[in-house]
C-alpha cells in the first residue's frame, strides 16, 4: 500500500483517483477525493475536510429548520437535551425490537471478517479504470 495520509504527506493524485484502497476505503476514489485530500492543509478547505474524512463524533443532531445542510452539530447543547435522550431512547428501543447485532453482548462487526484490514492488489485499479472508459 502506499503512504498514508498525514499531515505531510498522501498517496498519489493517480492512485488517490484510481483505487479506491489508496487512503479512506469507504469513500470511492475519484478526482474529488484527490483533490479534497490534497487540499486538506489549505485554511479555505481544512473544514471542508474534516467534514468528508475525519471521525464523526459519538453524537450527532441537527436543527433542520435552522440549519439545512446539517452543518452546525448541536448535540450536547443544553437546548436540544430533551430532543436528544428522546431519540436516543427511541433508537435503543428499535434496534432491540429489531434484535438487531449491535445491541448484543458481543457484537459480531468487532471481529474477523468484520475487523480485517483489507488491501488492494496492484490489478484491482487497473481493472476499475477500465471499467470506467468502457
Amino acid at each position: 500500500p502506499g503512504p498514508a495520509v498525514t499531515k505531510n504527506s498522501q498517496p498519489s493524485t493517480e492512485d488517490l483517483t484510481e483505487n479506491t484502497f489508496a487512503a479512506f476505503a469507504d469513500f470511492d476514489s475519484s478526482p474529488t477525493k484527490a483533490w479534497m485530500i490534497e487540499h486538506r492543509n489549505d485554511p479555505e478547505y481544512a473544514g471542508a475536510y474534516e467534514l468528508g474524512f475525519a471521525k464523526r463524533p459519538m453524537y450527532e443532531l441537527y436543527d433542520l429548520s435552522k440549519d439545512p445542510y446539517e452543518v452546525d452539530n448541536v448535540a450536547g447543547q443544553t437546548d436540544y437535551e430533551a430532543i436528544q435522550k428522546q431519540l436516543e431512547k427511541q433508537l435503543t428501543d428499535e434496534l432491540k425490537r429489531v434484535k438487531d447485532p449491535r445491541m448484543s453482548e458481543d457484537p459480531p462487526f468487532e471481529h474477523s471478517p468484520f475487523t480485517d484490514v483489507r488491501q488492494a492488489t496492484p490489478g484491482q485499479a487497473k481493472k476499475k479504470k477500465g471499467k470506467a472508459q468502457q
